[in-house]
């Protein structure tokens, strides 16, 4: 049971699948970069402006997650967040064990 639980840390939350370029949030929730680029490109038409800005909400603890930039598109906004190095290397390090 485990094993299991952590298999979901590799995946992504929307794509539930294992990570491709993991990025995070500043709530430290991680995405893959192709799976939160549209994710913000659609929260953005429908988000509030707040303190003049527009924000975001993480899709999974809602907190508030304000744009680097003023007029941001989502595709910048996306190559924007950090990569989640760690992540990735974990992840990578158990997928070669599990092919040897």
């Amino acid at each position: 049971m485990a094993g299991v639980q952590e298999d979901n840390v590799f995946k992504c939350p929307i794509c539930l699948k294992q990570f491709t370029n993991p990025k995070y949030l500043p709530c430290l929730h991680t995405f893959c970069e192709l799976c939160i680029k549209p994710f913000i490109a659609s929260a953005i038409s429908v988000c509030e402006v707040k303190q003049g800005k527009i924000c975001i909400l993480c899709p999974v603890c809602r907190l508030e997650i304000w744009p680097p930039l003023q007029n941001i598109t989502a595709e910048e906004w996306a190559k924007r967040l950090p990569n989640n190095y760690q992540l990735q290397s974990i992840a990578d390090s158990l997928a070669k064990q599990n092919i040897a």
